[in-house]
């Protein structure tokens, strides 16, 4: 995809106040008059190796109609982040070179970025008001569910658990960083768009929610592949051989370790 395209694609998802149906149509018309424009120029581009490919940063966005955002009644210093209206399917991107969009069913999405408490991703929650001013908060998703209802007019819910991200904290959503004014977000709002940090690490060697150790030469990063819709090691290893790893440092797992991105006591 040529570059202006893509950063103006970008910019549309950044700045949409459309109902969710309508920003989701836009786009897939940007991605489809953008995928007739490159592919004339598809004999003289440049062929990239997969492994260049695979190893893009991607971001994951899911927009809808309106949400909330509230304390837990649980657990200090955590919030309950609920969005209506998002669809089923979650759109993922990455920027240059490759320039990548596709879209990823939201129950996979949950089960390969795991959102585990003590490992949770990053990501921007970016609401408009109704003159268009823009809020951004920054912060740590986990434990999400997702609820769809049948009938007439089916509609998808999701609803993460969230804690504020430390300002010192290293995350690849600088740009919604720089943008966040305070720690606050209203109750409620409507036109939102949340963005999701790529795939975290694997850290632990786990044995029935016991952590036994740091995995043999991690932690090791993880990259979205969009072929697989999968999270992989980035040197281009296989997860495998890093459970291997693990029951080869580890005897007392006896055979039964596995390379996690979460840390249990």
């Amino acid at each position: 995809m040529e570059a202006g395209k893509f950063d103006a694609l970008v910019k549309q998802v950044s700045s949409m106040r459309s109902s969710r149906r309508n920003a989701i149509a836009a786009i897939a018309s940007g991605i489809a008059a953008a995928a007739v424009g490159s592919s004339t120029n598809a004999q003289d581009a440049t062929p990239v190796a997969e492994s260049e490919s695979d190893n893009q940063e991607f971001l994951f966005v899911q927009m809808a109609d309106t949400g909330a955002w509230i304390p837990s009644p649980d657990e200090d210093d955590v919030f309950l982040l609920t969005l209506a209206g998002t669809g089923n399917q979650t759109m993922f991107f990455s920027d240059r070179p490759q320039r990548i969009l596709g879209t990823v069913p939201t129950e996979r999405l949950f089960d390969v970025l795991s959102f585990t408490p003590e490992n949770a991703p990053n990501a921007a929650i970016v609401t408009h008001d109704e003159t268009g001013a823009r809020d951004v908060l920054v912060v740590e998703l986990f434990d999400p569910i997702l609820t769809q209802s049948l009938g007439d007019d089916p509609s998808t819910t999701v609803t993460y658990k969230a804690r504020m991200l430390n300002s010192d904290a290293a995350s690849n959503l600088q740009e919604w960083q720089f943008a966040q004014q305070d720690d606050q977000l209203d109750p409620t709002f409507t036109d939102v768009s949340l963005y999701i940090e790529d795939c975290v690490q694997l850290i632990w060697c786990n044995r029935d929610y016991h952590s036994w150790g740091p995995v043999p030469g991690g932690p090791i990063s993880l990259c979205w592949n969009q072929h697989e819709l999968d999270c992989f090691p980035c040197n281009g290893g296989q997860i495998q051989d890093y459970h291997d790893a693990c029951n080869r440092e580890y005897l007392d797992c006896i055979d039964a370790c596995e390379a996690d991105v979460a840390y249990y006591r």
